[in-house]
């Protein structure tokens, strides 16, 4: 396990579900929890013609969530995660833990995608696996869903 730095805030506790979506766009809804407060946020991606992509997001009320949970993607599960937020060098870095992989992310926000940057000591063992299709999200979710329809 990872072991964070004394000033990480958090947990906060998320369950991201990832809902049925049109070719070349990813829609998700995420419940956002910390100090007996809950939050609803839906996000939408969609893949742009020169590779980028573009992301919106929005709050949404918890009957809206509820409602789009009723389009869940049924070959993907839900996850369950905890994210700390840590400034460091400039950035914001979200950590998460998934639950049902026991696996840890970091992902850096708030400076250039092509930018060179140092982790912290504690972050430094980590690999870098942001390119890497088989790391994303979506993919966890759904190769967790197979996972689940195998044992049944």
């Amino acid at each position: 396990p990872l072991t964070l730095p004394a000033d990480a805030v958090g947990p906060v506790h998320i369950i991201q579900t990832y809902l049925d979506s049109p070719p070349g766009t990813r829609r998700r809804v995420r419940s956002w929890s910390a100090a007996g407060s809950t939050n609803y946020l839906f996000t939408e991606k969609t893949k742009l013609a020169d590779g980028t992509r573009s992301e919106s997001e929005r709050f949404v009320t918890k009957a809206e969530y509820d409602t789009l949970l009723l389009y869940a993607d049924p070959t993907r599960v839900p996850l369950t995660k905890d994210r700390w937020f840590v400034l460091y060098g400039g950035a914001r870095l979200e950590i998460d833990h998934l639950h049902d992989h026991d696996l840890w992310f970091l992902e850096i926000e708030g400076i250039h995608p092509t930018a060179s940057y140092t982790l912290p000591v504690w972050a430094a063992s980590g690999i870098d696996v942001s390119t890497d299709p088989q790391w994303k999200m979506s993919r966890l979710a759904k190769q967790r869903a197979e996972a689940l329809a195998a044992t049944d």
